[in-house]
């Protein structure tokens, strides 16, 4: 077992996630990142969860051409972005 006031090191690969380049964002996430402040003034009551809910309710009821228009060409670039990182990683 582990020792009482020992902590245990996880060294694999810490070293490596530093410089790790990051992953690439999904259509969804995009959106909402970009549309959280915005849903935050409309409800500034609502909690956290609360603004999750209220953004994946929009994003479920936004038909294919609203998305695939802005959120889904973003998510496509940031993955050409991620997999040109890694191939020089």
């Amino acid at each position: 077992g582990v020792k009482k006031g020992k902590k245990s090191k996880n060294t694999k690969g810490e070293d490596n996630q530093k410089d790790r380049p990051k992953r690439p964002r999904t259509s969804y996430i995009i959106f909402a990142s970009e549309q959280r402040a915005s849903e935050k003034e409309n409800n500034p009551n609502a909690t956290p969860s609360d603004l999750v809910k209220i953004l994946a309710a929009r994003w479920k009821n936004m038909g294919e051409n609203e998305k695939k228009v802005p959120y889904v060409e973003m998510a496509a670039q940031d993955k050409a972005r991620y997999e040109g990182e890694m191939s020089n990683y």
